[in-house]
């Protein structure tokens, strides 16, 4: 039995680097850029926008947020605008090595 688990693990190993090896790009730690047509999301007539109450932060996470927020709008992931009509409540979840998770409440 640990043979097989062993083959199958360096299987596994060998097709994992060979994913990596031939989408190198695609593991730089950057964000791409979009180059296909613009998007636009047509409403249908008379939807109201909504704008979630956001959710309380725990005061212990507070300031790690923070930094990653400014870190996702530093790189062009999030776009600052606290007038916006559209708005979804979003939550922080600690992972195991201390960096932040949104989750976002659709």
């Amino acid at each position: 039995m640990l043979f097989k688990f062993s083959v199958t693990f360096l299987f596994l190993g060998f097709a994992l680097f060979s994913l990596y090896s031939t989408f190198k790009d695609l593991f730089e730690g950057q964000l791409g850029a979009w180059n296909g047509p613009k998007i636009n999301i047509e409403l249908k007539n008379g939807v109201t926008p909504f704008h979630g109450r956001p959710y309380k932060i725990q005061h212990t996470i507070r300031d790690t947020v923070k930094t990653e927020v400014n870190r996702l709008v530093e790189i062009g992931v999030l776009l600052l605008n606290p007038r916006l009509e559209w708005a979804v409540p979003s939550l922080a979840m600690t992972k195991k090595d201390g960096r932040i998770r949104f989750v976002i409440d659709f």
